[in-house]
């Protein structure tokens, strides 16, 4: 199997910085359900997480389980700054009150009145999958299968998504809301030729996504194909 799968993540349930007893279960729950439903990739998986200890937790429960054991788990996560949130461009005191409407609310409020912080937030969550994208592809070749969870915030899951699929967009409802905790879109790539040329589309809320910026596909040598 040579499917190449970029899974981006919200963390689970928290309080303060630390997943709730429900996040913890919960992050177990959603690791055993991927280790069936795509065990092939979960030998060659790694994954990613911001500096925050509940992107952390969600990353390693989920490995757990889906059946990695500890020492592969330790070996194959590691922090990534660009999945780290930094809204110090945005008032502390306006901020709490952004997140006390909630997060569809708040998603909407940060696309209306700091577009330029969603967009940078969007860009650093994408940079981070070419990053990673054009090391597995200079060390392994194009044929080769991954699974890469990421895991980050919210609204860092949902500005990447705007900005694959159409960054001037302004209401986060068109994708049926903010991402739920512990909710997830994906990039799958799937190899098509002997040469190096992927077929590649998003999954989302049971979706193929539909995605009008091309901007990174270049340096990424993706072609797209996208459905509803």
């Amino acid at each position: 199997m040579s499917d190449i799968i970029f899974s981006v993540r919200r963390h689970e349930e928290k309080d303060g910085d630390a997943l709730t007893n429900w996040g913890i279960q919960r992050a177990i729950y959603t690791g055993e359900l991927l280790g069936q439903t795509i065990d092939p990739l979960l030998v060659n998986s790694c994954g990613y997480h911001s500096k925050a200890q509940r992107t952390r937790q969600t990353l390693n429960l989920l490995f757990t389980g889906a059946g990695l054991n500890e020492e592969y788990i330790q070996k194959n996560i590691s922090e990534s700054p660009l999945l780290s949130l930094d809204t110090s461009s945005i008032p502390k005191e306006e901020l709490n009150e952004m997140v006390k409407l909630g997060d569809t609310e708040l998603v909407n409020a940060l696309l209306a009145n700091y577009p330029e912080f969603m967009k940078r937030t969007g860009e650093n969550v994408l940079q981070h999958i070419k990053n990673v994208y054009s090391k597995f592809k200079n060390e392994n070749g194009p044929t080769r299968g991954f699974y890469i969870e990421n895991v980050t915030h919210c609204p860092a899951v949902e500005s990447a998504l705007i900005q694959l699929v159409d960054p001037s967009l302004r209401d986060i409802k068109y994708f049926g809301g903010a991402f739920n905790q512990g909710e997830n879109f994906r990039i799958v790539l799937k190899d098509s030729s002997q040469c190096f040329g992927h077929n590649a589309y998003l999954d989302f809320r049971g979706n193929h996504v539909k995605t009008n910026n091309m901007c990174w596909r270049k340096d990424l040598e993706w072609n797209y194909s996208h459905h509803w």
